[in-house]
């Protein structure tokens, strides 16, 4: 589904015509959880059918209720009898297989997650965060100027004094002076001020170090694209089994073409760990998750009072819980502990939230690509069968999934989130977070997490205590827009500085196309590439000769998917395919293990295979004595990035467009087993055969899923092209 698909309000400014109540567009916005799903608007009026009442009563919350038309335009009513006019963009891309023509309207249950939502803003409308100087009181008089009525410290007393230790840590291993974000406070404001006039007065106090709006956070997902029947053949043969190398179907078949050569190369792991150590890939390594989502189950449902019964009982229940634990119930996975962190920083094991990304789209797509377990290994009752199959690149790690308890997606909750994961005992050994700030639904290029200065020193406090943190680049725009996309493709570049007094003001630079600059907080910066991807640069074509092996290029609005855009830059070190992915979302109205299978993708994909792939390194060296690693996040850093396979460069492209290096796992674990003088033998771990399967009209939509001995060359496209992997 389409999770929080940005709709225009027609609610402000109304102006009176012959009686008849007619409102002006308000400013594009999008809500929380994923910025801008919309790829293109209909045609023509005059090409169009005339439009129908698609879905007359949909359910929302606090008695609302909405009617939907087949050209997009919903009306809202409340209860109190007023009526509020939004347009839910309608969904039809290259990435989709829907008519050409025609836009279709999203899936039953989108359109009540986005019709649920109240209008999202790019940061809060009462709220700024502020550091002061430790010397200084805080300026009263200011405060009272900006209408300033409450001040609650971010983090919880107990947990300032563990942040202050990771904060010292972090200086003296980098030998730089670290924002003191463990003194951060939440300012509420009565709203006399603007937030912007309120962080400007803020910065002009001497008292003040740092001021700033609680931004909000989306997660980096693109648009979700259901799977249908036909996606997969009858029937995959292997055409070579080697020992520790599982049987999953979208393995056997290719449908994951992602864990293939030349992709992330994942099956060289499996075997080495199983025939040398017999072990999965990731064991004995935890691997936490933070992201957003709901979570709440059967019980929250059958609650009169719970503030969370719509979401539990409209879209079914996403979790279950056992023994004072909540978990995710996802097929082909482990059960998976799942928490909420307050906004002090504090973790609830049976925690509940709704309303964020009601079906889980970023959340199933994080553990889709990580967490699912070979055939064998499945849950009873939970196991996967033909495109369901999914196998995970780290299915041996111990899995964690840390939400916020409050909904939104502010930044200060993200930031409560990532200490409470990181100081969670046991600590993790690896944070992956799809987020970032969704601006592109202003129509501008999303940004990465870290050009927040308070996130950035918070990562760079995770990192210097030794956890690996991966975090995605950001997905450029995945916005409807009337406006050419630049041949960069749409996102801004992300760069690394040295110094603070050369990092760009988050403040000043969001809202436009100004590259950032960022500190290095040692977190793995992740860029998307292209997977199987032949049209970047033709191999047919002989001046792409050197580079046809590749098939992987930095995605741009204009190659792959085309819904998106990776971050790049100097400060994006790896990447790892973010294009036609196979993923699970929890399904409307369903059971906490009731999922629908999608193709999905963006720097989110991607982040959590970087994730899987850091685990397994991990876990190798701890196998072979190797020292080097634990606890050291920037030496696995560049080990990743050293042992990674070169990505292509963009030819249409009028700047380069770096995102490192694509991840290669059996790269990396063979490297590391032949510094421990464990050198494996000569051979072929998989030998597959990959057919992209176009199906969309220009290739952005695809599918993988192959039978070698059955390979069809007719179809929608007759001149269909093959890879050979």
């Amino acid at each position: 589904m389409f999770v929080r698909i940005p709709f225009r309000v027609l609610t402000c400014g109304v102006a009176v015509l012959a009686g008849l109540t007619i409102a002006t567009p308000a400013v594009p916005a999008t809500a929380a959880t994923a910025a801008g799903r919309l790829a293109a608007r209909p045609a023509a009026a005059a090409d169009l059918p005339k439009p129908t009442l698609a879905y007359q009563h949909l359910d929302l919350p606090h008695g609302e209720w909405a009617q939907v038309y087949s050209d997009g335009l919903a009306e809202v009513f409340s209860p109190a009898g007023q009526t509020e006019f939004r347009h839910v963009p309608l969904l039809n891309s290259d990435a989709s297989a829907g008519p050409a023509s025609v836009g279709e309207l999203p899936s039953r249950g989108a359109l009540m997650a986005d019709l649920s939502q109240d209008v999202p803003q790019p940061y809060a409308s009462n709220e700024v965060v502020v550091v002061y100087n430790s010397a200084a009181a805080p300026p009263q008089t200011v405060l009272n100027e900006i209408g300033a009525d409450k001040a609650q410290p971010m983090f919880a007393t107990a947990t300032q004094q563990r942040l202050e230790q990771m904060r010292a840590a972090a200086e003296k291993q980098t030998g730089g002076t670290l924002l003191d974000f463990p003194a951060a406070v939440r300012l509420h404001l009565r709203g006399t001020t603007s937030v912007a006039i309120a962080v400007a007065r803020l910065r002009a106090s001497s008292a003040v170090s740092f001021a700033e709006p609680d931004w909000t956070v989306t997660s980096t997902d693109i648009t979700p694209v259901p799977v249908t029947a036909t996606s997969a053949p009858l029937k995959a043969r292997s055409l070579a089994a080697t020992a520790g190398v599982p049987g999953n179907y979208t393995l056997t078949s290719s449908a994951q073409s992602l864990l293939n050569s030349p992709a992330v190369n994942a099956v060289p792991a499996f075997a080495d760990l199983a025939q040398r150590y017999g072990q999965l890939p990731g064991q004995g390594e935890t691997i936490t998750n933070v992201s957003l989502g709901t979570l709440d189950d059967a019980s929250t449902a059958a609650s009169s009072v719970d503030p969370c019964r719509f979401d539990a009982a409209a879209f079914g229940p996403t979790t279950i819980v056992q023994n004072g634990q909540r978990y995710l119930d996802l097929p082909t996975m482990p059960l998976i502990p799942t928490y909420t962190a307050s906004s002090a920083g504090v973790l609830d094991p049976t925690g509940e939230t709704c309303g964020d990304d009601e079906q889980l789209t970023e959340v199933g797509l994080d553990f889709s690509m990580m967490a699912p377990l070979p055939d064998q290994l499945q849950r009873s009752g939970e196991t996967g069968s033909g495109l369901t199959d999914l196998l995970g690149i780290a299915p041996g790690a111990n899995y964690r999934l840390v939400v916020p308890a409050a909904h939104g997606g502010a930044i200060t909750d993200v930031d409560a989130a990532f200490i409470a994961a990181a100081t969670q005992s046991p600590a993790p050994d690896v944070i992956t977070a799809s987020l970032g700030f969704g601006l592109d639904q202003e129509g501008l290029a999303s940004r990465y997490l870290e050009d927040d200065p308070l996130t950035s020193a918070i990562l760079t406090a995770i990192t210097g205590i030794g956890i690996v943190v991966c975090v995605s680049a950001g997905d450029g725009l995945r916005t409807f827009t009337n406006a050419p996309v630049s041949p960069s493709g749409g996102a801004v570049a992300t760069n690394a500085v040295a110094s603070w007094n050369r990092t760009t003001d988050f403040s000043d630079i969001a809202l436009s196309s100004v590259p950032s600059r960022d500190l290095d907080s040692g977190a793995i910066d992740v860029g998307g590439t292209t997977l199987n991807d032949i049209f970047t640069a033709p191999p047919d074509n002989l001046a792409n000769s050197a580079s046809a092996y590749l098939q992987a290029y930095p995605a741009t609005r204009f190659n792959g998917a085309r819904n998106y855009s990776s971050g790049f830059g100097s400060r994006v070190n790896l990447s790892a395919p973010g294009d036609n992915v196979l993923s699970f979302e929890h399904a409307f109205g369903g059971g906490p293990d009731a999922i629908t299978e999608v193709t999905e993708g963006g720097t989110s994909a991607a982040a959590p295979q970087v994730a899987a792939a850091a685990a397994i390194i991990l876990q190798v060296a701890r196998l072979t004595g190797d020292g080097e690693f634990a606890g050291h996040p920037l030496t696995l850093r560049k080990f990743l990035v050293k042992t990674g396979s070169p990505v292509g460069a963009v030819p249409e492209s009028d700047l380069p467009i770096s995102v490192g290096p694509q991840v290669n796992v059996g790269s990396a674990v063979e490297t590391l087993l032949a510094r421990a003088g464990v050198v494996p033998q000569p051979g072929v771990a998989r030998v597959a055969i990959v057919q992209r399967q176009q199906n969309s009209a220009l290739g952005g939509g695809i599918h993988t899923a192959t039978d070698p001995a059955n390979i069809s060359l007719t179809g929608r496209l007759a001149n269909v092209d093959h890879d050979r992997a």
